[in-house]
């Protein structure tokens, strides 16, 4: 088996997931939304509505969404059932639309 395309393989799988986790920390909590929930006029902000949350915050909300991952996606049912996801409840935040200026 050649070793230059397992490292290369192990190299971009590891970029991929950095680039996925500094992504989702800067927008949420440097912008306070995502490109994608931008244009749902959707925003993420803290339980006593600072926005944006700020980046300790928003690295807690992604751990909850890789534990939300882990058990089979009940961390993302529980919006269903209850309005709030695991990763909001951990991190103290909750998703809500934009007021227009």
């Amino acid at each position: 088996v050649p070793f230059l395309p397992i490292v290369a393989t192990v190299a971009l799988v590891t970029l991929a997931l950095l680039l996925g986790v500094l992504y989702h920390v800067y927008f949420w909590g440097v912008r306070g939304t995502t490109p994608g929930k931008e244009l749902m006029e959707l925003q993420v902000e803290s339980e006593d509505g600072r926005c944006p949350i700020g980046l300790g915050q928003a690295a807690l909300r992604l751990l909850g969404y890789l534990l939300s991952v882990a058990s089979f996606g009940i961390g993302f049912l529980m919006i269903a059932v209850g309005g709030d996801g695991l990763h909001d409840r951990i991190a103290g935040t909750r998703v809500v639309r934009r007021s227009r200026p």
